[in-house]
């Protein structure tokens, strides 16, 4: 599964890192290498996992994997948030 923490999180199903603390993906331009996946701004999609991205604001389905973030398990599901992805209820940001 993929696990994402703190500083220096990354994601190690698909590969994909994010690399230090601050480390953010923006909504339009940003992209994450691994398994193929990337993102391009809206309306685009992650392969991988069975991910997809479908527009501002739409979710990502993450694999059910378990995500660490404020001292607890998430089997999260992110979505864009002012330019950032967040899980879901804002308790988790790469920011």
């Amino acid at each position: 599964g993929a696990y994402i923490r703190g500083c220096g999180a990354y994601i190690s199903g698909c590969g994909a890192y994010i690399r230090g603390c601050g480390a953010y993906i923006r909504g339009c331009g940003a992209y994450i290498r691994g398994c193929g996946a990337y993102i391009r701004g809206c309306g685009a999609y992650i392969r991988g996992c069975g991910a997809y991205i479908r527009g501002c604001g739409a979710y990502i389905r993450v694999c059910g994997a378990y995500i660490r973030g404020c001292g607890a398990y998430i089997i999260g599901v992110w979505c864009l948030h002012q330019g950032v992805w967040c899980l879901h209820q804002g308790v988790w940001c790469l920011n």
